[in-house]
Protein backbone atom coordinates (compact mmCIF):
# COMPACT_ATOMS: atom_id res chain seq x y z
CA UNK A 1 0.00 0.00 0.00
CA UNK A 2 1.42 3.35 -1.02
CA UNK A 3 0.85 6.38 1.19
CA UNK A 4 -0.44 9.33 -0.79
CA UNK A 5 -0.10 12.78 0.71
CA UNK A 6 -1.08 16.20 -0.67
CA UNK A 7 1.57 18.38 -2.31
CA UNK A 8 1.41 20.81 0.61
CA UNK A 9 1.67 19.06 3.93
CA UNK A 10 0.28 20.67 7.03
CA UNK A 11 2.50 19.54 9.91
CA UNK A 12 1.05 19.85 13.38
CA UNK A 13 3.12 18.38 16.18
CA UNK A 14 1.25 17.96 19.43
CA UNK A 15 3.50 17.48 22.42
CA UNK A 16 4.63 19.28 25.51
CA UNK A 17 6.02 22.51 24.08
CA UNK A 18 7.79 23.17 27.38
CA UNK A 19 10.38 20.48 26.64
CA UNK A 20 10.92 21.89 23.15
CA UNK A 21 11.18 25.41 24.48
CA UNK A 22 13.67 24.32 27.14
CA UNK A 23 15.88 22.47 24.67
CA UNK A 24 15.88 25.49 22.35
CA UNK A 25 16.70 28.09 24.97
CA UNK A 26 18.75 26.43 27.70
CA UNK A 27 22.12 27.53 26.26
CA UNK A 28 23.33 30.31 24.01
CA UNK A 29 25.53 27.83 22.14
CA UNK A 30 22.45 26.00 20.93
CA UNK A 31 21.36 28.96 18.81
CA UNK A 32 24.60 30.77 18.01
CA UNK A 33 25.13 31.02 14.27
CA UNK A 34 21.71 29.69 13.37
CA UNK A 35 18.80 31.26 11.51
CA UNK A 36 15.92 32.94 13.36
CA UNK A 37 12.94 30.78 14.37
CA UNK A 38 10.80 29.67 11.39
CA UNK A 39 13.58 30.44 8.88
CA UNK A 40 15.85 27.90 7.23
CA UNK A 41 19.62 28.07 7.37
CA UNK A 42 21.12 26.24 4.40
CA UNK A 43 24.50 24.57 4.42
CA UNK A 44 26.92 25.55 1.67
CA UNK A 45 29.54 22.82 2.10
CA UNK A 46 29.73 19.10 2.77
CA UNK A 47 30.15 17.91 6.35
CA UNK A 48 33.68 17.49 7.70
CA UNK A 49 35.15 16.45 11.08
CA UNK A 50 34.19 19.82 12.65
CA UNK A 51 30.51 19.60 11.65
CA UNK A 52 28.41 19.26 14.84
CA UNK A 53 24.85 20.17 13.80
CA UNK A 54 24.01 16.51 13.21
CA UNK A 55 25.37 13.72 15.42
CA UNK A 56 26.43 11.41 12.58
CA UNK A 57 26.24 13.41 9.35
CA UNK A 58 26.48 11.95 5.88
CA UNK A 59 29.66 13.27 4.30
CA UNK A 60 27.97 13.58 0.90
CA UNK A 61 24.96 15.59 2.10
CA UNK A 62 24.44 19.33 2.43
CA UNK A 63 22.19 19.98 5.42
CA UNK A 64 19.57 22.65 6.03
CA UNK A 65 17.94 23.27 9.40
CA UNK A 66 14.97 25.12 10.85
CA UNK A 67 13.34 25.44 14.28
CA UNK A 68 9.57 25.71 13.81
CA UNK A 69 7.57 27.51 16.49
CA UNK A 70 4.18 25.77 16.46
CA UNK A 71 2.70 27.35 19.58
CA UNK A 72 0.40 29.76 17.71
CA UNK A 73 -0.49 27.73 14.61
CA UNK A 74 0.63 24.82 12.44
CA UNK A 75 3.19 25.34 9.67
CA UNK A 76 2.77 24.42 6.02
CA UNK A 77 5.83 23.02 4.29
CA UNK A 78 5.88 22.70 0.51
CA UNK A 79 8.39 20.24 -0.87
CA UNK A 80 10.58 21.89 -3.50
CA UNK A 81 10.56 20.70 -7.09
CA UNK A 82 13.95 19.19 -7.83
CA UNK A 83 15.61 16.74 -10.18
CA UNK A 84 17.91 15.62 -7.34
CA UNK A 85 17.41 13.47 -4.28
CA UNK A 86 15.73 15.47 -1.54
CA UNK A 87 14.21 14.41 1.76
CA UNK A 88 12.98 16.32 4.78
CA UNK A 89 13.39 14.60 8.14
CA UNK A 90 11.07 16.05 10.79
CA UNK A 91 12.48 15.60 14.31
CA UNK A 92 10.98 16.26 17.72
CA UNK A 93 12.83 17.89 20.64
CA UNK A 94 14.38 14.54 21.56
CA UNK A 95 15.62 13.94 17.96
CA UNK A 96 13.08 11.19 17.31
CA UNK A 97 11.99 11.07 13.68
CA UNK A 98 8.36 12.21 13.46
CA UNK A 99 8.17 12.01 9.65
CA UNK A 100 10.31 11.80 6.53
CA UNK A 101 8.97 13.76 3.57
CA UNK A 102 10.20 13.31 0.02
CA UNK A 103 8.74 13.78 -3.46
CA UNK A 104 8.44 10.01 -3.95
CA UNK A 105 5.80 9.65 -1.21
CA UNK A 106 3.92 12.89 -1.91
CA UNK A 107 2.64 12.52 -5.49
Amino acid sequence: MQLRLPQSINILILSSHKATETSATNTEEAITGKAPVNQFIHGVALADAQFRNVVTPNVDTIFSQVWYDLREEPMIYELPETDRFCKVQVLDAWTNTAAVLNPANVN
